[in-house]
């Protein structure tokens, strides 16, 4: 059974795969993920009649996304290949996004503060991923025609100027987390280096000062 987890954002997500069908549990975390991370495993794995002794392999989304959650989730995923002797494999946030839509336009979005994003693109217009001005995303749009996707949280800004400047469609969708890390896994989109690939802190996480 493969457990994935991710608390790369503010909701903090949690998935099993025996092989056959992929269960999640998340909830919103408002970035509290070290006091939901433990308990949402433990209830997923009791809810399914698994116990630890069952994992064979840990997947964890090693960034780019909220400093705190990655350090939280990384460790997490370090302290049960201490104990359990299990592989840990880590999945990048954007591509996990990535499998919340099958758009053929689309976006991977994180925003970064100060008109700053990290992103990708994904489906029928692939764009790497880049750590920058968002005004990359719309030079690169211009010209589209069809409806694009943007997925992530806290991205309405984005979608407005698109929406204005290039009368173009956007929709907006949220991520599916760690199901999206079980789906990215298994297309090979995975690494044994995990990494942490921290973003600069949210507002948010300041002034909690996490």
């Amino acid at each position: 059974m493969i457990l994935a987890f991710d608390t790369t954002s503010s909701v903090c997500s949690v998935s099993i795969f025996d092989g056959k069908e992929i269960i999640t549990l998340r909830e919103e975390s408002g970035f509290k993920h070290s006091t939901l991370l433990m308990p949402l495993i433990d209830r997923i794995l009791k809810e399914n009649n698994y116990t630890t002794k069952d994992i064979e392999k840990i997947v964890v989304s090693n960034g780019p996304g909220s400093f705190t959650g990655i350090r939280i989730g990384v460790a997490t995923a370090l302290g049960f290949k201490k104990g359990l002797g299990v592989p840990i494999y880590s999945v990048n946030t954007l591509d996990m996004m990535s499998y919340s839509s099958d758009d053929d336009i689309r976006f991977s979005i994180i925003n970064a503060r100060r008109h700053s994003v990290y992103a990708a693109g994904y489906g029928k217009k692939i764009l790497k991923f880049f750590n920058d001005d968002f005004d990359v995303i719309k030079s690169f749009l211009e010209g589209i025609v069809e409806k694009v996707t943007f997925i992530g949280e806290n991205i309405s800004e984005f979608s407005e100027e698109i929406r204005t400047q290039l009368n173009i469609s956007v929709k907006e969708v949220k991520s599916i987390g760690s199901e999206g890390i079980i789906l990215s896994y298994l297309d090979g989109k995975f690494s044994e280096d995990i990494t942490p690939n921290y973003m600069r802190k949210t507002l948010a996480e300041m002034e909690r000062n996490l």
